[in-house]
This record gives C-alpha cells, structure tokens and sequence, in this order.
C-alpha cells in the first residue's frame, strides 16, 4: 500500500514524536489542522497506524527484559487466537508476536529479577502448558536501535538500550497513572487524562517534561503495520564465539550502514545475539543474511532465521509496579 509525499511527511512528524499537536504537524509540512486530522484518521482507519506507543526504559524502575520463545502444539486457528488473547492479558508483557520456523510465539516479559521472572512463567506454563509443546528462554542484556531508514529516507542515531543497568528511580503513584495512560495511547490528550486520572493538567505536563528529562521516557512512536508498505520482519539468532568489545562496536556499525537493519540485541543463552531486519523481498532477506555472515566471518558457531508474521501486542509498562503502590 502506497503513501503519497503528504502522508510520508507526516508519519515522519509521528515519528519524531506522536505526541505534537495536529497544528503544529500542520505547520512543519505545510498544510492545514484539518487535512492532519483526516490523514491520521484515514491511515488509522486503513490500519496503517495500528497506534501509538510510548517508549518507557522500564530499567530506570527497576526492571530486566525476558524472552520466551514458544513452540506450540497442534492447535487450530480458533484455539490459537483464544492462546494469543489470553498471553495478551498476562501481566507485565512487553511484546507479543507470531513467528515461524523453530518457534511460533515471541514473548517478552519484563520483570524485577530472575525470581519475579520465573513466577510469571511458571504461571504461563501452568495456565497454557497443554498448548505448548517446547520453549527457550533468555535474558536481554543490552541492544541498539537503528530505526527505519528505508521507509523515513534518513539514518536516525544509533539509540541504546540498556535493559536493567540503569539506576533505579523512584516514581510517584500520578507518575505511574500517566505512564500507564501513555503507554496505552502515547496521543491521550492531557484533558482526558486529566478527566480520567482526577490529576490536574499543569501537573499531567509538568510530570510528563521531568520523566522526559530523566529519561523513563525515550520517545513516543506511532506503531506502524509495515506490511501494508510491502516490508516484512525477519530475526536472525546467532551464536557467536568470543566477540571482544571492539567487534561488537563493529559489528554495530556495519549493522547500522544497512538501512533494512533495525536493530540488535544481547542475550544470555543459547543464541547470544540477535539481529531484527525488515525487507521487502526473500532475496534481500537472503542478501542480508549473507552479508552478515560475511561480516562475523568465523564467530558463527549456529545461527537461527525466524519470520515474524504478526505484533500482537506492545507496552512498555510493567502493570506490577502498582503491587508496591
């Protein structure tokens, strides 16, 4: 599905940051509030835009990112949507996906520590172990975030994620209320949430400004579906051998000079890194791989290509965080 020039300039407005107003959108494109107003709706509308997301580095609170990766048994299509409904509603996921070959589900959970981990998935392999047939597990270590310049046209920063190293910062309960609202729809509008959460709104900007400034909040994104553009995510899983810091950093800027590259992430387990690329074609997909490959040259000792079909689900807020509220 095309987007003509007026809708590109303005998904790349939503790009910086979802959170302007329509007018002020209007301005940097050259166009009316109106038009703005009918052009957003219209790319909602076309499922286009699936939403927006509110980038929360939930390590500042205290926080580890998880990775489940699920093999299921044999279940039909009603029993799988009913599966992927139900893990939806599980507290503190992070990201949901359907994916192909070794596994069929992506989960990521955010937890405390290796204990609060290892209770939530014990409670997702005692409500929905008769579905699943065999999993993996990981922690996230780290990764970087290169964007999409294939479809923005420009190269963003390499953005870092620390995952769990930052300094814990504490947070009021308003901050919390916001952050949860935020993360539903990074566009809520002050009033409503002023409404919703009974918390004035000089004090709803105010509050979100200072967790901008403090970094617990990165970046509000609109969640675009990529495929209606042609473009499909594939994750490449490596096992590489003994990579000393400089070939990582390396390895980090080839990565970014690839514009279909999306990003990279370190991981405890058996696959220790992974590479997330959206490509138009099998042939890139392939092309990719094999410059990759070309890259590490012999630190490969396995690698993994995983399709990812579909995002069911993404929120950054750690639910549990008001048990301690």
């Amino acid at each position: 599905m095309e987007l003509d020039l007026l809708d590109s300039k303005i998904l790349h407005q939503l790009n910086i940051d979802a959170r302007q107003t329509n007018s002020h959108i209007a301005k940097k494109v050259g166009t009316s509030q109106q038009v703005v107003n009918y052009r957003i709706k219209n790319l909602l509308d076309r499922k286009f835009i699936l939403g927006f997301m509110t980038t929360i580095n939930f390590g500042y609170l205290g926080f580890w990112n998880y990775r489940i990766m699920i093999k299921l048994n044999n279940l039909d299509k009603k029993e799988k949507e009913n599966l992927m409904n139900q893990l939806s509603k599980t507290q503190n996921i992070l990201l949901l996906s359907e994916c192909g070959g070794k596994w069929d589900i992506i989960l990521n959970v955010m937890a405390e520590n290796n204990i609060k981990f290892q209770e939530i998935f014990s409670k997702i392999l005692n409500e929905y172990g008769n579905s699943i047939l065999n999993y993996d597990t990981f922690a996230t270590m780290d990764g970087v975030v290169f964007g999409k310049s294939y479809l923005e046209n420009s190269k963003e920063n390499k953005r870092e994620i620390p995952f769990g190293k930052e300094e814990k910062t504490d947070v009021s309960k308003s901050e919390l209320l916001i952050l949860r609202e935020l993360s539903k729809n990074a566009r809520a509008s002050i009033s409503d949430m002023e409404g919703k959460l009974k918390i004035n709104h000089k004090t709803i900007i105010q509050k979100i400004k200072d967790m901008k400034k403090k970094r617990i909040i990165t970046s509000f994104k609109p969640m675009v579906d990529t495929t209606k553009r042609g473009y499909f995510m594939n994750k490449i899983f490596l096992d590489l051998n003994k990579i000393t810091g400089t070939e990582y950093k390396k390895l980090q800027d080839f990565l970014h000079s690839k514009k279909n590259v999306i990003g990279i992430m370190r991981m405890i387990g058996k696959w220790n890194y992974e590479i997330a690329l959206e490509t138009s074609t099998q042939e890139d997909t392939w092309r990719m791989y094999q410059e990759i490959q070309e890259h590490l040259e012999n630190k490969i000792r396995d690698a993994i290509l995983v399709p990812v079909f579909k995002k069911h689900l993404y929120n950054y807020f750690p639910e549990s965080l008001f048990e301690s509220k």
